[in-house]
């Protein structure tokens, strides 16, 4: 270092000032670059979070107006229920396992309505959705933390961590939604909670309020005595940031291609 300053001492005045302004134009242009590019960044996954919160605040919002309706009367319950009975005494003759999922009833259960709308929607806008709950009653919707992170959809250790700090957040009166970006697969999680309400009570309330009277719902689940208020689960969106980072590639490659010509210029003209 010692020797480089002495060699750097030794040069002329004019040599040394151009050198000096050289370093100084240089140094400036990376610092911009570089503050250019981490705010481009933030920015495009501020985006990213607000589109995934209110997709999922539609699918809340599908889960708050089919509840409505339950509550106003609008579905004919004890014609579905009778349909339902018809379809599994049916399955059960005929020695199948009856696939709840396409009963008529089902669909019209608010949090089972809001995830079926922000499902289809889904697909048609390619965001990756699903539902993250612990304790589900459909085993898929269950992350286990024991798997290993392989791609950005599954339900392993990160989707695990992420449902439970919401949880946490949740339960000391914080704010219903969380998100994070997995840096293993770069993907950008969010998280919006589902309330339990009144509706929900019929499937998940107390034992003893059973329609069937042995503890169990209408589509033959246990009935687990939670209460409305409770959270159970998430919707769940998931962001690849490729498209981020392709993204500010291609925004730093323009702004490079007019700010190097400009440097190479300004420093021609100074010399």
């Amino acid at each position: 270092m010692k020797t480089l300053l002495q060699k750097f001492g030794s040069l002329g005045l004019g040599v040394r000032i151009i050198a000096m302004t050289l370093v100084i134009i240089t140094a400036v242009v990376v610092v911009n670059n570089l503050v250019f590019i981490d705010k481009y960044r933030h920015s495009a996954n501020d985006a990213m979070v607000e589109k995934a919160a209110a997709f999922t605040a539609v699918a809340d919002e599908a889960k708050n107006h089919t509840g409505a309706l339950q509550a106003d009367g609008v579905f004919s319950n004890e014609a579905l229920l009778a349909e339902l009975a018809k379809e599994k005494k049916a399955a059960e003759d005929a020695g199948k396992t009856y696939d709840y999922t396409k009963a008529r009833i089902f669909k019209t259960i608010p949090v089972v309505a809001g995830w079926y709308a922000a499902a289809e929607a889904a697909e048609r806008e390619g965001i990756d959705f699903q539902i993250s709950s612990f304790d589900a009653r459909n085993p898929d919707n269950e992350p286990d933390a024991r798997q290993g992170d392989e791609d950005y959809d599954n339900r392993g250790p990160f989707t695990a961590e992420l449902l439970t700090d919401l949880e946490s957040q949740v339960s000391s009166g914080g704010e219903e939604v969380i998100s994070r970006i997995d840096t293993a697969t770069n993907t950008l999680h969010y998280m919006r909670a589902v309330k339990l309400t009144a509706d929900c009570m019929l499937c998940h309330g107390h034992p003893d309020t059973s329609p069937t009277g042995d503890g169990k719902d209408v589509l033959g689940f246990q009935m687990e005595n939670w209460a409305p208020g409770d959270m159970h689960g998430a919707y769940h969106v998931m962001m690849p940031l490729s498209v981020v980072d392709a993204q500010v590639q291609k925004s730093t490659a323009s702004v490079l291609m007019f700010v190097v010509p400009m440097v190479i210029g300004a420093i021609v003209l100074f010399i």
